[in-house]
């Protein structure tokens, strides 16, 4: 037998009592068996303004017209009581529009407005998910740059944190900072290149906190060089093993975690997953699969709680991304590089977003916004995008 939330539908009973101002009382009974006209969902009234399923409806008659706290509809004349029983009995039970009740109401109607709204505040502007504060987050890539300014800013919230980089003094100097401001830290020196790393990171995180509330892998290389000038293609490996696969072999063992606790899983990633941009083509490559990845993974994963933030990052300032960049001989710049000029963020910046992103569960984050327009522009119309991406680049060689 069909169910719903308040028992049998075949239970539900209709009891209709009107009551004259002299007094008389006729009370008739119905259920959705004996009755063809009464719906078998029942009667659909209000109590505070929330609509619900209740098994007895009383109908009353009294000089003013109101509706009282329990639902029960109030009637001037008995007549008026009669009419709406008997349209009751052919149209199916709904709930009333207005106090008034001289003619019956109509069905509710469809409330897809309201669910079309609430998958656009999902999807753009998301719904908070609470503070930081007692919540494990992880982090890899954290012994300088973005990682490290994430790292503090999470501890600044009384986050507890797991911290993952090659760079065990680096690593443990935040990790210092971090403690300073009464977080509890635990470091892991590893590379999320290597698959075993990614799985004793999750490890260490569980057997410390018990827990993995945020996943943010952070971790990443870039380059600086035009294609036809590579001298060794190994340093397109590098980048996927990096950008791509850092964050596969980090999210994999901790995915089960994730689920219990209905964590989200943060990547950081950069406009250049959606937009190419000029000597950047392996890791453009790599920031697109790593696009593809968490689509892919959010669909997967949405009915077990779990959430999937991109984070699209403009060029950053204060960061050691560029002379790390792998150039044309598949080595780092260096102090050959420069520094990044045209329209870069600051660390502080960049990281507050992310963490104001995390909070609210967001989908999609740019930073700063106005990069939306430029996905926009490209989808809409690719060669004005491009010659606005060309023209920033020309700016940083210059």
């Amino acid at each position: 037998m069909k169910k719903n939330r308040y028992g049998n539908i075949e239970d539900i009973v209709l009891e209709a009592t009107l009551v004259t101002p002299t007094g008389a009382v006729e009370t008739l009974h119905t259920t959705p068996r004996n009755s063809t006209g009464i719906q078998p969902r029942g009667l659909l009234f209000g109590s505070e303004g929330n609509l619900g399923i209740i098994t007895k409806a009383v109908l009353k008659i009294h000089p003013q017209p109101e509706v009282s706290e329990y639902g029960s509809l109030v009637f001037k004349s008995f007549a008026q009581g009669v009419e709406y029983l008997q349209a009751l009995r052919q149209t199916g039970p709904c709930r009333p529009r207005a106090k008034t009740a001289s003619r019956p109401c109509a069905r509710p109607k469809k409330r897809w407005i309201p669910r079309i709204f609430s998958a656009f505040r999902m999807g753009f502007l998301g719904v908070r998910a609470g503070s930081l504060s007692n919540k494990t987050v992880v982090i890899t890539g954290a012994s300088a740059g973005l990682g490290a300014t994430l790292a503090v800013e999470c501890a600044q919230q009384g986050a507890r944190l797991v911290l993952l980089a090659r760079n065990a003094e680096r690593l443990e100097a935040v990790a210092r900072e971090c403690e300073q401001l009464g977080s509890e830290v635990l470091t892991v020196v590893g590379d999320v290149a290597v698959a075993e790393d990614g799985r004793r990171l999750v490890e260490a995180a569980i057997e410390r906190f018990g827990r993995i509330d945020y996943l943010v892998a952070n971790a990443g290389v870039s380059m600086w060089t035009e294609f036809a000038a590579i001298e060794d293609v190994t340093l397109f490996r590098k980048l996927m093993e990096v950008n791509y696969l850092g964050a596969v072999h980090c999210v994999h063992p901790a995915l089960s975690h994730l689920k219990k606790s209905k964590g989200l899983f943060v990547v950081i990633s950069s406009i250049q997953g959606q937009v190419g941009v000029p000597l950047h083509t392996g890791y453009s490559a790599s920031k697109h699969a790593l696009q593809g990845f968490c689509d892919a993974l959010r669909m997967e994963v949405a009915e077990s709680g779990v959430g999937v933030m991109t984070v699209l990052l403009h060029w950053l300032k204060g960061t050691e991304l560029r002379q790390r960049a792998l150039g044309r001989d598949g080595k780092a710049l260096g102090a050959a590089s420069r520094e990044h000029r045209a329209g870069a963020v600051s660390l502080e910046k960049a990281a507050q977003a992310i963490v104001r992103g995390m909070l609210k569960r967001r989908r999609q984050l740019y930073v700063p916004r106005r990069l939306r327009l430029l996905a926009v522009v490209h989808s809409l119309w690719p060669v004005l995008a491009e010659w606005v991406v060309k023209g920033k680049v020309a700016r940083e060689e210059e």
